[in-house]
């Protein structure tokens, strides 16, 4: 998962982001250079549709409206700006 640009809008917002969905979902989250990465046990069902979930839940709590997870062409998840209206 790629969220990099988090760290533009918040002080340590990467980090901030692992530790909330750490809570959440009771796995360890490894950040790396706006890079989150984890492993899901086998029996957590849904996962993918619960992080995306987590991750725009994150996002409107800290009043980060300009910002959006889209998925990437290898199934990760990426935080991103989005882009002005013109």
């Amino acid at each position: 998962m790629e969220a990099g640009e988090l760290n533009d809008a918040l002080d340590d917002g990467v980090k901030t982001l692992a530790e909330f969905l750490g809570d959440r979902l009771k796995v360890e989250v490894r950040e790396s250079a706006g890079t989150l990465a984890m492993t899901l046990p086998d029996d957590l069902v849904g996962a993918r549709r619960r992080i995306r979930l987590l991750l725009k839940k994150f996002l409107h709590k800290q009043g980060l409206d300009e910002f959006r997870v889209i998925t990437g062409v290898d199934g990760r998840f990426i935080v991103k700006r989005r882009k002005p209206k013109p």
